[in-house]
């Protein structure tokens, strides 16, 4: 097991592979790496648009708090996050093992999607258009899209699902 250290002032948490990590404007943090690691992280719209995208609070002061971040421990982030709070702009954020074996994930999206191929192929059919997506390759569906999901071979992904 890789153990990391996320300081989200004032709370500290170790955590295991796959976590979600979430710093709102304002939440001091600071990532402390132990092991190698693979890491995804999004960055959204900057809220009042009155700093850097990325400060520190030696050359640019104490931040305006807006609400306290959070950690989702990667043993629970297994579907959808179960408290979001008021601000946070996504719905679920995981790495997914998709097998041969498995149905097929067919929906009619009532949020955005985003898919990022970490490792095999995904085959991703949306009306007639069908396409085989690779590692590295991403896919960002908007919300009223009919979608079918599937890998022949198997593949590890990481989806993240807009609220």
């Amino acid at each position: 097991m890789r153990l990391s250290l996320c300081l989200c002032y004032p709370k500290i948490a170790l955590f295991e592979p796959c976590p979600i990590v979430y710093t709102p404007m304002g939440c001091i943090h600071r990532f402390q790496m132990f092991t190698p690691y693979e890491n995804n992280a999004i960055v959204t719209r900057l809220e009042r648009q009155q700093r850097p995208i990325h400060v520190t609070t030696e050359e640019h002061g104490p931040p305006a708090v807006t609400v306290p971040g959070f950690v989702v421990p990667g043993a629970n982030n297994t579907g959808p996050i179960a408290d979001p709070g008021s601000r946070c702009p996504l719905s679920e954020w995981r790495t997914m093992t998709l097998s041969s074996d498995m149905p097929i994930e067919e929906a009619t999206l009532s949020a955005n999607e985003h898919w990022l191929v970490m490792s095999g192929t995904v085959v991703l059919e949306i009306d007639a258009w069908e396409i085989e997506l690779t590692p590295h390759e991403i896919a960002l569906l908007r919300a009223g899209t009919r979608r079918r999901l599937s890998s022949g071979a198997g593949a590890r992904v990481l989806v993240a699902r807009e609220r």
